[in-house]
């Protein structure tokens, strides 16, 4: 209610965090990590910089950042990461759609702070060589 998100939303949002290392399930409920209690105490930046470096070790983020590289002139479109999804994880179909149009925002995102990504009519692309 806080947030005025629904009870659905809010089940993705602990599921990401959860990937992302920032809780855990605990005897029935979720607590911080010791990561996500340094996430929660930190400012801006260091949230900021902090979740850069979790979504980058995502594994299917990572593989699309590897695909990127293997190909760095072409982009990949939200049915080329969609088609990934369903190799990689257990999302098909339109759930596979939806998520995709997430990995892409999160690549949005990523371009906007680092300079590294382009995200332009649902196509990524890689901007600059990675670090």
């Amino acid at each position: 209610r806080r947030f005025g998100f629904t009870e659905r939303q809010s089940s993705y949002y602990r599921d990401a965090a959860e990937a992302l290392g920032l809780v855990s399930l605990n005897a029935g409920r979720y607590e911080l990590t010791d990561l996500g209690s340094v996430y929660a105490a930190s400012g801006l930046s260091i949230r900021r910089q902090i979740l850069q470096q979790l979504l980058l070790r995502l594994p299917v983020v990572a593989a699309v950042v590897a695909l990127l590289r293997r190909r760095p002139t072409q982009g990949l479109t939200r049915q080329q990461v969609a088609d990934m999804l369903e190799k990689l994880t257990r999302y098909n179909g339109t759930t596979a759609w939806r998520r995709a149009a997430t990995i892409i925002a999160w690549f949005r995102w990523l371009g906007e702070r680092t300079g590294e990504y382009q995200v332009e009519d649902d196509v990524l692309r890689l901007t600059a060589p990675l670090r």
